[in-house]
């Protein structure tokens, strides 16, 4: 089960909501730090398997199901 790292958000994989996709965290080293940064966690580094939901990109910013614009 997905669930999405960023502090207060409670969407998983479980519930169904159509528009809802999870987002890997990307390898680059500075794109990763924005994605942490903006997950409001501290002295905490994400695991291969942790996930961000697409409620915390814009709309524009998904070009197709799970792929993400830089």
């Amino acid at each position: 089960m997905a669930l999405c790292s960023v502090l207060g958000c409670k969407s998983d994989r479980e519930r169904k909501f159509p528009d809802l996709s999870f987002h890997s965290f990307p390898t680059d080293h500075n794109l990763l730090m924005l994605w942490v940064e903006s997950t409001g966690r501290t002295n905490w580094t994400p695991k291969k398997s942790t996930k961000i939901c697409s409620k915390h990109f814009h709309k524009n910013m998904v070009i197709k199901k799970n792929k993400l614009t830089s």
